[in-house]
């Protein structure tokens, strides 16, 4: 059947595509969906820390945006720190670093079906088998989309918090952005109570953002997001930002579901929480579960027992630590905010 594969990925960001290219890799006969019209762009602020290069390997020049010296903290009082790295990260265009992610899984002989929408997922209790849309089957299923997972409702998981973050991409020349932010990630407390807001250094522009766990912020998210806009545009002296767009999306802030398997059906990067608490960074993440969930997947899959697939699955996974108590102690008011930068500050 033209249509069997031996797995379907459902979403083709960093996680479907990584885990897609090695499956493929393989030898395993591994189709991807993703519902939007490729390439597309999502909304974030394309971080990824030096240790994305082993993960990776080189990245081309032509999906980065900036070299990623670390981070610029600032605390609601003013008091700036620098947290730099010892190498090199990267601060990516999400549209041209995804589809490079689905280049390099297409090379390895995935298959990729774009602008379809998989939502009638259903579980053959016969063979084992699931069927998408009644016309693709797969002996594994793997969710990699997104905060929103069809994958993860169908199953029955649900995931505990969200953060909401919103962010505006800003027209800004580039000897501005070199006198006024450089390469770094710039991370603002003190502007909305759960969360904070950031600054990412682009090529020409800027992405300016509000990310929070808090009702009221959640309620009037633009209106928070433009304060912090005008405070950001006093503290650098800076006259005129014009605006290029402006996104929301959720972000998964519990750190790594305890389950992200079920069967023969695995959960990946935001759909499964992997994403950093504090700093809401998930490419690292995104990609590092998604190869530990392949390793699992080309061991089981041509004599698939799910009582081992699955048990084996998760351990793994769980090696991915994400604690959630930093976030919980530094986000908690302004004071707790305070006295996290000023204890860094004494460690300088």
């Amino acid at each position: 059947m033209k249509n069997n594969f031996d797995i379907i990925v459902i979403g083709a960001g960093p996680a479907g595509s990584t885990i897609a290219e090695k499956t493929a890799s393989a030898g395993f006969k591994t189709l991807i969906l993703e519902k939007e019209k490729l390439p597309r762009d999502k909304p974030c602020a394309g971080i990824a820390p030096p240790r994305i290069y082993h993960l990776l390997g080189k990245i081309p020049e032509y999906v980065i945006e900036r070299i990623f010296n670390g981070y610029h903290l600032f605390s609601p009082s003013g008091i700036e720190l620098y947290t730099g790295f010892l190498k090199e990260g990267v601060i990516v265009d999400r549209k041209k670093f995804d589809y490079w992610l689905i280049e390099r899984a297409k090379d390895a002989g995935a298959e990729v079906i774009d602008n379809l929408n998989a939502n009638n997922i259903i579980f053959s209790k016969n063979d084992n088998k699931i069927k998408i849309n009644n016309n693709f089957y797969s002996k594994i299923l793997v969710g990699a989309d997104g905060a929103n997972s069809i994958v993860r409702k169908t199953i029955g998981r649900k995931y505990k918090n969200f953060a909401l973050g919103v962010q505006y991409t800003i027209d800004l020349p580039n000897e501005v952005i070199n006198e006024k932010i450089g390469n770094w990630f710039e991370v603002h407390y003190g502007h909305v109570n759960g969360g904070y807001g950031w600054a990412s250094p682009q090529n020409n522009k800027i992405k300016i953002g509000l990310g929070s766990t808090d009702d009221k912020f959640k309620k009037n998210s633009r209106e928070y997001l433009n304060k912090f806009v005008e405070n950001f545009k006093k503290k650098k002296e800076i006259k005129n930002l014009k605006t290029i767009n402006f996104t929301s999306h959720l972000i998964p802030i519990d750190g790594p579901m305890e389950e992200p398997c079920r069967s023969n059906i695995i959960l990946i990067g935001d759909a499964a929480g992997f994403v950093n608490p504090l700093t809401g960074e998930g490419i690292y993440y995104a990609v590092k579960s998604a190869q530990i969930a392949a390793d699992s997947i080309i061991k089981h899959c041509h004599d698939l027992e799910k009582d081992d697939f699955e048990k084996e699955c998760v351990e793994k996974l769980k090696n991915i630590k994400l604690n959630t108590k930093l976030r919980d102690e530094v986000l908690q008011n302004n004071d707790s905010m305070e006295k996290y930068i000023r204890m860094l500050k004494k460690l300088e």
